[in-house]
């Protein structure tokens, strides 16, 4: 896995004169949030779902386009297939830990990179523990009977590049329904 983490370094552009990890927590909104704006494209890896309880795999699903606007007090993100726009704040406060056994985490049994060597994607010797956490949130009707909840945490390795993992959550008919997969940032 380190391997995969050293290629991924290569192809997330430095924008910053600083590493990310380098600007201090407090700064990561006014700082970071414009360097957000712009046009991604989302990788959605595999994940796990949970329908009433009982779980099974999920498959990767195609890339799809996203928008990330910022205007100075205000993030967004939105997509161009989809009429939802989704809030983008940065925790400085939280510690997430990616490939986290607690079941209750957003990584739990996901597929994904070491947790050590997501820090190994950015410039300047991050830790995963250091590099900034960003939040997006945002609900979606869904056939006019129910909501679709969406909660993505990511880690900032670049200017170009996050990754974390995507929650989403519903009711249908009674009946929970979640799924949790890797989902990957990048322009």
């Amino acid at each position: 896995m380190k391997a995969l983490a050293a290629a991924l370094a290569l192809v997330a552009s430095p924008v910053l004169a600083q590493a990310p990890c380098e600007i201090p927590p407090s700064q990561w909104q006014a700082r970071l949030g414009p360097m957000l704006a712009g046009n991604w494209t989302v990788d959605n890896g595999p994940g796990v779902a949970s329908l009433g309880g009982g779980g099974m795999p999920m498959g990767p699903e195609p890339s799809a386009p996203a928008v990330i606007a910022s205007d100075g007090t205000r993030t967004t993100v939105s997509a161009p297939d989809y009429t939802m726009t989704m809030d983008v704040s940065f925790m400085p406060q939280e510690t997430w830990n990616y490939g986290s056994s607690d079941p209750n985490s957003p990584f739990a049994s996901l597929p994904a990179l070491e947790h050590a060597d997501i820090g190994l994607l950015a410039d300047g010797g991050c830790t995963t523990d250091e590099l900034p956490r960003v939040l997006m949130q945002g609900s979606v009707p869904i056939q006019g009977t129910t909501t679709l909840d969406i909660t993505m945490r990511l880690f900032m390795i670049s200017p170009d590049m996050m990754t974390g993992a995507a929650q989403f959550r519903m009711m249908a008919q009674g009946v929970p329904i979640e799924g949790r997969r890797i989902i990957t940032f990048t322009r």
